[in-house]
């Protein structure tokens, strides 16, 4: 029926005029932002979109204009829960007819399910309004008030909506949500609604989310899941926090309304909220832009040219294009040859013409080599091996350090960058050890060899457990 939503897919607000009329030239402004910052799709007329206050006509206009301006990429899920079902049914059938990609329903939110039997049927004859589209359940307790597993609803609902494609699951019940995503193997679109709590989410098999927060700061959570996806947990993390402090001061400072106000400080004017909700008076957007400048937004959130090439999420079942590995056997793969290449690259290095001459394969074959190759003494030997490199390997990890610290600020892979330089210093150094004429020259290849091993093992914090422990078990360069 349809291939899955993945990656960041915003919940766009609905721009409206100073009247409270409806703005709709600003949508193909709003689905260019969503874009250019490399998200997904556009959830419409849910919460965020104030759906629940608009009337049956606007809903069918601000549809059609999503359809008629969205980029080819940008895939538009209609929210059609209404009050009144047969209104849902109507919005539903109309997304059909404009061909929108999916559509979605929250429960009823006055009259309410009260188990899961009246939730399902509920579902099944919205579902029907549209039954060649795939359909979404909005699971949004906080809204509903049915707190039902969403587990056995999967299980209900599969036998009686032929077109489910799965849920928006708006909740922070992070067990069940993570044995929807298990449930028959992966069957359905398990679409997370938690932008907060969005790395725990992925952590658990998230490929999907749905978010208000990712119209106006998508280039951060795109570098969470860029750190974590390369395994830099603590940057991802880092990120996540940032979004959750800026989020904390939105949801103290106006909630929604607030939310609007932070889109025209990125320049897109989505106008005023509408009753019951409250537009901020001009103190407490002036206090909101104050404490939103205090936490970082819109400074720390990034301009949307830095993710324009980020990669979309895959699912962990997912090939790789010319590959037949998953992508997590495919990291690994790839870690093992990774390992292996700079391996080899020390044991060239090590077995270079005179230190293999020499058999110099012990613990201090440094200072053992400079005494025989220099006629030097022990002591002046030992202290010529120890420290020079000593000293370029504490030079050699501050350095490192602090170029990977700012590398990584641009690209999740910096710190790997770094480390790859400092395999690239030791293996000349130690090739260049071995053909060595001079003590002078002797030391300035231990320079650079501690130098290199310096910024290696700085950003290696598996290393003395990994490569770098079986090495020195191996007692081949201590």
């Amino acid at each position: 029926m349809q291939t899955r939503l993945t990656g960041l897919i915003g919940a766009p607000f609905t721009a409206m005029n100073v009247d409270g009329s409806l703005n709709l030239a600003m949508i193909e402004r709003q689905a260019k932002a969503l874009v250019e910052n490399c998200v997904s799709g556009a959830f419409i007329c849910g919460t965020t979109g104030e759906g629940l206050s608009l009337t049956t006509d606007e809903r069918l206009q601000i549809a059609e204009q999503w359809m008629a301006v969205a980029p080819r990429p940008l895939r538009v899920i209609v929210h059609v829960g209404h009050h009144a079902l047969c209104e849902s049914r109507t919005l539903a059938a109309h997304a059909q007819r404009i061909k929108a990609h999916a559509f979605a329903t929250i429960g009823p939110t006055f009259f309410r399910a009260a188990n899961l039997e009246q939730l399902v049927d509920y579902c099944a004859q919205t579902a029907a309004g549209a039954p060649s589209l795939p359909f979404y359940y909005y699971h949004m307790p906080a809204m509903t008030g049915a707190d039902l597993p969403m587990f056995d609803f999967l299980k209900l609902a599969g036998q009686r909506i032929s077109n489910l494609a799965g849920i928006k699951f708006t909740f922070e019940n992070l067990m069940d949500y993570s044995r929807c995503l298990d449930f028959e193997e992966g069957r359905y679109d398990i679409l997370f609604g938690r932008d907060e709590i969005l790395l725990a989410a992925v952590a658990m098999g998230a490929t999907g989310a749905v978010g208000s927060t990712y119209n106006y700061m998508a280039p951060v959570y795109h570098q969470m899941l860029d750190a974590f996806h390369a395994g830099d947990l603590e940057a991802a993390r880092r990120f996540q926090r940032l979004a959750i402090r800026i989020i904390a001061v939105m949801s103290r400072r106006g909630g929604l309304a607030a939310g609007k106000a932070m889109m025209k400080l990125i320049g897109l004017d989505c106008g005023p909220v509408r009753a019951p909700l409250q537009n901020l008076a001009p103190e407490a957007l002036e206090s909101l832009t104050c404490k939103l400048e205090h936490v970082g937004f819109p400074s720390q959130v990034g301009k949307r040219a830095t993710v324009r090439n980020r990669r979309r999420w895959k699912r962990q079942d997912e090939k790789f294009p010319g590959g037949n590995l998953p992508r997590t056997m495919h990291l690994k793969v790839c870690s093992a040859w990774a390992d292996k290449a700079i391996e080899c690259l020390f044991e060239a290095g090590r077995k270079a013409r005179r230190l293999r001459s020499r058999g110099f394969r012990r613990v201090g074959w440094r200072h053992s080599f400079l005494a025989t190759e220099f006629n030097l003494k022990q002591g002046p030997a030992g202290m010529s091996a120890t420290a020079y490199v000593t000293l370029a390997m504490f030079a050699g990890a501050l350095l490192g350090g602090t170029l990977a610290d700012r590398a990584a600020r641009s690209t999740p892979r910096g710190r790997i960058y770094v480390s790859a330089l400092g395999t690239a210093l030791c293996v000349p150094a130690l090739i260049g050890l071995g053909n060595v004429a001079t003590l002078t020259a002797a030391i300035v290849c231990m320079v650079f060899f501690g130098l290199g091993f310096g910024f290696f093992d700085a950003n290696n914090p598996q290393g003395r457990v990994g490569l770098i422990g079986e090495l020195r078990s191996r007692s081949s360069f201590r």
